[in-house]
This record gives C-alpha cells, structure tokens and sequence, in this order.
C-alpha cells in the first residue's frame, strides 16, 4: 500500500508541467556543451530537438499545461519566447555551417541556464498566483456560506424563544413544546459557536 502510494507521488511529480520542461530542455544544454569538445562525436539530430523544443515552447499552454485551467501570463509568455528563439537561434547555429563556429556557439550558451530558470520561475510565479487566486475564492466562499448559517442560526433562535413563550402560555400542556424549544435554542448556540471557530480558523495567516 505504501509503495503504490509512493508510486502515485513519482507520477505525478513526473507529470508536474515544471518537472517536464525542464526534463525536455536541460538536457539540451549537455548536448550543445558536448560540441564544444572536439574528442566528442557529432549530434546530428540536435538541431531538429533545439526546433521542437522552440515549437513546444511556443505553444506552452498546449503542450505543458492541457487540460489544467492555468493561464500562463503575458509577461512569462515573453519570457517563454525568448527563450525560444534562442533555441531556435542555436539550431540555426548548427545547421548554417559545415565547420561550428564554436566562439559563437559558446556566445549563445553563455545564458542558457538562466534563460531557462527564467522560464520556469515564471511558470511558477504564474502557478502560485493561481493557487492564491483559489485560496482567496475559497475563502470568500466560505465566509458566505458561514454568514448564511449565521443567519438561519438566528432565525432558529427567534423561533425557539417564541416556541418557549407560546409553550409558557399552554401550561401543563405545552411542556413538552418548552422542552423542545429549549433544545434548538441549545442547538443554535452550538452552530454560532461552531461558525466562530471556523471563522477565527480561516482568518489565521
């Protein structure tokens, strides 16, 4: 049980959009720095990767975040962009020449893990907003819910101390009514109190 709990956990982290992009980019940047060795062999099939990952890039909201109600933001998809052209950029690079030009190579690679945090910490600025602008909507939420309670909590109240008087006038016969009356009068005491801890809950930073 613990195990394919822990399993559920691995997956989803693998699925995490964050976790993807960088899985699908940081690589790349291996291989471009392998090019910069001439003992290494060549990598034919990078240049076409740098344009797929542009193209994903590009399309982030499609390809990273499907089916999740997450928008990414203007200002992180600038950013997003950027960086994409830089991809696209570097496979030019490759593909322009026979013999690399390895000083400019290096050039384009000199900010790649940067451009790369950049991009990830404004998905996740854009994560995290989201998840504030759900906390901040549940909250409101819930405090309506609660001021509705509240008030058919105190409507109970009003109706158990009429209850209590009418059962009064009856006498002996209306006992059991002042019976009754004194329980959902107990009941809607509890409820208010209940709703005080739940606010003062909620409220707490």
């Amino acid at each position: 049980m613990a195990d394919g709990g822990h399993n559920d956990a691995f997956d989803r982290w693998r699925q995490d959009p964050l976790v993807r992009l960088e899985k699908s980019l940081g690589p790349l940047q291996g291989r471009l720095l392998s090019l910069l060795v001439p003992e290494c062999d060549d990598d034919p099939d990078l240049a076409d990767d740098l344009v797929e990952a542009a193209s994903c890039l590009r399309s982030v909201q499609d390809h990273y975040l499907p089916g999740m109600d997450i928008v990414i933001s203007q200002s992180s998809l600038s950013t997003i962009v950027r960086f994409a052209d830089q991809l696209t950029a570097l496979a030019k690079l490759l593909t322009s020449n026979e013999d690399l030009d390895r000083a400019s190579l290096l050039a384009h690679l000199k900010d790649y893990s940067a451009q790369l945090e950049d991009v990830l910490d404004a998905m996740r600025c854009d994560f995290l907003g989201e998840v504030l602008r759900r906390q901040d909507r549940a909250r409101e939420s819930s405090d309506l819910a609660a001021r509705e309670v509240s008030a058919i909590s105190r409507q109970i109240y009003f109706i158990s101390i009429n209850a209590s008087v009418e059962a009064a006038r009856a006498g002996e016969a209306g006992r059991g009514f002042a019976v009754i009356g004194e329980q959902i009068r107990n009941l809607s005491q509890d409820t208010s109190k209940a709703l005080s801890r739940m606010k003062e809950a909620t409220s707490s930073p």
